[in-house]
């Protein structure tokens, strides 16, 4: 059985040994340091989601909708790279085109992950209507 908990424990281990390698060698890497979270982040938050609404519907061939995967991209997108830049002077934090293209593969790859490892059924299987 195929199950998005693999997948984002996967990627949470993935993020930590990111951090505990830069840790514990003091080795910069400027993808590591720079945007490898943010490719994780969007197919961390969706494979979450995805368990949780599997856990309460008690259905496992739900999947999250193209739809609901692009919105989130374009919110992610919108949130931390135009208005938190502008309005959070507490972080250094500034707008990058690459953290954005890094939410797009991540979307992408979460979106090829749920196509072709999560689902059970075929393709036209039960969709999450959450909109």
């Amino acid at each position: 059985m195929r199950r998005p908990i693999y997948i984002s424990t996967l990627i949470t281990i993935l993020y930590f040994i990111s951090k505990w390698v830069k840790y514990q060698s003091g080795i910069s890497n400027k993808f590591i340091d720079n945007y490898f979270t943010d490719l994780l982040f969007i197919p961390l938050q969706l494979s979450i989601c995805l368990i949780g609404v599997r856990l309460l519907k008690q259905d496992r061939s739900l999947i999250i909708p193209t739809s609901l995967i692009i919105t989130l991209f374009a919110l992610m997108s919108i949130l931390f790279e135009l208005i938190t830049p502008t309005t959070q002077t507490k972080y250094a934090h500034t707008g990058d085109w690459m953290d954005v293209l890094m939410y797009l593969i991540g979307s992408l790859g979460f979106y090829l992950i749920q196509r072709f490892y999560y689902r059970e059924k075929p393709l036209n299987s039960a969709i999450i209507h959450c909109l």
